[in-house]
């Protein structure tokens, strides 16, 4: 069985004039699924770096980066939005709710990027909803009104 993610002499060099900055500098690493994992280091470290691989929104330089045993420096824009859509979540510092979407609907939008029909998606959204977004009796316009529970929630495809 192969590891959730593997780094196989991973590199990320990007040139800024005469210099090359070696942002990620032949990382190996495994994953298995179900592991519990924490990239840390200092400021200016790689950990933006590999966290943009390991998202496929970046590729490597060199070396190479299996998902779930597939190379993802073989897959097209399409398999890599497919990833993206399918297996991975994204929890920002500022969790990036849509400010002119109540709490649900934002809880909604991975769902409709899945292509959940409308039922399904409001079945999904209503427990987490509840649990993480009632303000004051009613769902908050304002999604900035609650705490970062929303904006997790927001990031799980399989809700």
């Amino acid at each position: 069985m192969s590891a959730l993610i593997e780094f196989e002499q991973v590199c990320k060099y990007y040139q800024m004039g005469d210099t090359l900055v070696k942002a990620a500098d032949h990382i190996t690493m495994k994953i298995e699924k179900g592991e519990f994992v924490a990239i840390v280091g200092q400021s200016g470290s790689g950990k933006s770096t590999c966290m943009n691989i390991i998202g496929c929104l970046d590729v490597p330089t060199h070396g190479i980066y299996r998902l779930n045993g597939r190379d993802v420096g073989k897959m097209n824009r399409d398999e890599l939005a497919d990833v993206r859509n399918e297996m991975l979540g994204f929890i920002f510092q500022q969790y990036n709710l849509l400010p002119k979407l109540n709490l649900l609907e934002n809880v909604e939008v991975p769902l409709i990027y899945a292509g959940v029909p409308r039922a399904e998606r409001r079945r999904r959204g209503g427990g987490p909803r509840r649990d993480a977004g009632q303000v004051g009796g009613e769902i908050s316009r304002d999604p900035q009104a609650v705490d970062g529970r929303v904006g997790t929630v927001h990031t799980v495809p399989g809700l």
